[in-house]
């Protein structure tokens, strides 16, 4: 999954670098994401990331079907050619409609035409190493193959950017998505609470009490959960006792 979404998030000269400096930059970045916003994974992220990964394994697919493909950096060009496209429908401010993708497990006859074009230029651009380097592989993991990769633009078809959707419907959606998940999320912790019963807050208090690691909004927000089911702790009380 990884490398999937490292492709998307613009680093394709990291995913050529191998998987464990991969999985780092994946981690860092994830909990970075977490840290600031942990709702932001969610069900929407889950479909996104599963569109992801049908554009990419179809893309690995498509380019072994092509004329022009001799054999060899496939993953390269696979990588690079969805970081391209990543950037390019950014920059036009516009996105990839992940839960059409997500919703038909596939991508259109459009989008895979589109792909097809792209990578061909991709192979061209990648395999056209400096002087200094000889070795397309080592060439791809250079931060200098993404700069000249990025700085080469071509149309898109007419086609292709009607099935784009602008960046503010994208991220409508994803902020309702996240509402839902903070609802999720809070409905999940009271009901860990409630499940986990009156006696044993009434146990967890006294330790507590016993061994004085409790402050005073400790005391006030347990002396709300021993008396479960009369009293039922509010939602951000429940957030603090888990």
């Amino acid at each position: 999954m990884y490398k999937y979404e490292n492709a998307w998030e613009n680093c394709p000269h990291t995913v050529s670098r191998g998987a464990q400096k991969n999985f780092a930059a994946f981690a860092s970045d994830i909990g970075k994401k977490w840290d600031k916003d942990e709702a932001h994974f969610n069900e929407l992220y889950f479909k996104h990331a599963v569109a992801r990964t049908i554009i990419f394994r179809t893309t690995e697919k498509m380019i072994m079907k092509q004329s022009w493909y001799g054999g060899g950096y496939r993953a390269n060009i696979v990588v690079y050619t969805i970081a391209w496209l990543a950037e390019k429908v950014s920059r036009m401010k516009m996105a990839i409609d992940f839960l059409k993708i997500w919703e038909k497990q596939t991508i259109s006859d459009i989008f895979y035409k589109a792909l097809e074009d792209v990578s061909y230029q991709i192979q061209q651009i990648i395999t056209d190493t400096p002087a200094s380097i000889s070795n397309v592989t080592e060439w791809c993991k250079k931060d200098g193959c993404w700069l000249k990769v990025k700085a080469f633009d071509m149309d898109l078809s007419k086609d292709f950017l009607t099935e784009l959707i602008g960046i503010d419907e994208k991220n409508a959606i994803e902020k309702d998505a996240k509402k839902v998940q903070k609802v999720d999320d809070g409905i999940t912790c009271q009901k860990m609470v409630l499940e986990i019963g009156p006696e044993k807050w009434k146990e967890i208090s006294k330790f507590g009490i016993l061994n004085k690691h409790l402050n005073e909004k400790d005391m006030s927000i347990l002396q709300v959960a021993v008396k479960i089911p009369s009293r039922i702790p509010s939602e951000s009380q429940c957030k603090y006792l888990e």
